[in-house]
């Protein structure tokens, strides 16, 4: 055989020690990043749990005073309590306040986490809200 047809089936045959290394590279990266998911995944998991734990609690002890319809919940957080001054059911309500709302009884409750009280119960057409 002849040195040219060795060299290269030297090189088709043997791989490269940079491609190699590239390999090694990109597989490591490859792990990274899907640990880094799971991380985040699993954060994520854990999270929205304790959320919803978190209201779940509140809906207990709200419960322990008032009959609480059975119907869907949404829930929401007031995050600018500026943007609500001039609708009175929110007269007293300060940032980070929780809104339970129930939609086939139109009943919405407005709890303060801070006191640990409710402030407000009404109708969601008294307090502007529309769920559709």
């Amino acid at each position: 055989m002849s040195k040219d047809l060795e060299n290269l089936l030297e090189r088709v045959l043997v791989p490269d020690k940079n491609i190699k290394r590239r390999s090694y590279f990109r597989i490591k990266h490859l792990k990274i990043f899907s640990l880094l998911v799971l991380i985040l995944t699993i954060s994520a998991f854990i999270f929205s749990a304790r959320g919803k734990t978190e209201d779940e609690k509140i809906l207990k002890k709200i419960s322990k005073f008032v009959v609480l319809p059975e119907d869907k919940l949404t829930t929401a957080i007031v995050k600018d309590v500026n943007l609500l001054k001039n609708n009175p059911f929110f007269h007293n309500a300060n940032n980070g306040d929780k809104l339970f709302m129930f939609e086939k009884s139109e009943k919405i409750f407005l709890y303060s986490v801070s006191l640990g009280k409710i402030i407000n119960i009404g109708h969601l057409k008294e307090a502007g809200i529309d769920l559709d």
